[in-house]
């Protein structure tokens, strides 16, 4: 890494610092500065690799919403420079989108999260596994419980998909998301 500081080494070696600060030590303000020195790093290259947009997905999370909307518009673009390639980038443009869409929530923007959600479920629900669809799921249903309609057919829909897997601990699991979400908004706005 002291020999060639410019390698892709050194991006990865700088991402494995940002989520070891941020899962390891739970020091999120140093993870997000270290976090904003790779997205510099990158936003400077003409061409990013696959393992640059895995890296970037990564540390998605850790940028404030308005830059993880810029790197989620831009690497889209970049995948779709990937169209002759041999391998279907496809999860990659499910997985930003589906991380934004978390952020989004986290930030109460409920309305731009569902149109989201939509737009991933019309374009890619063939090509997703069924966990990512059983979250997208789950994330709608608790968009429509903040924008007071109706979530029945999500929660069916999730329902109905878990049920034919078997997996009844996801399912358990995204449920007791869901109940959560409930009650906080029982308890924001039934009061």
């Amino acid at each position: 890494m002291k020999e060639f500081p410019e390698s892709n080494l050194n991006k990865v070696f700088m991402a494995y610092q940002v989520l070891y600060l941020h899962v390891g030590e739970g020091n999120l303000e140093l993870a997000k500065q270290k976090a904003s020195l790779v997205w510099d790093d990158l936003q400077m290259l003409d061409c990013w690799y696959i393992d640059d947009l895995i890296l970037l997905n990564s540390l998605l999370v850790l940028f404030p919403l308005e830059t993880a909307l810029e790197i989620t518009t831009m690497v889209l673009k970049r995948i779709d420079s990937y169209g002759n390639f041999e391998r279907d980038l496809t999860y990659l443009k499910i997985y930003f989108q589906m991380d934004l869409c978390l952020m989004l929530l986290q930030h109460q923007i409920y309305e731009l999260a569902l149109d989201k959600l939509n737009v991933i479920y019309e374009n890619y629900k063939q090509k997703m596994s069924y966990q990512m669809l059983a979250g997208l799921f789950t994330n709608k249903a608790i968009c429509l419980l903040y924008l007071n309609r109706s979530v029945e057919e999500e929660l069916t829909n999730l329902n109905l998909l878990l049920n034919l897997y078997g997996d009844f601990k996801l399912l358990d699991s995204l449920l007791k998301v869901y109940e959560n979400q409930k009650s906080h908004f029982r308890e924001l706005y039934q009061k």
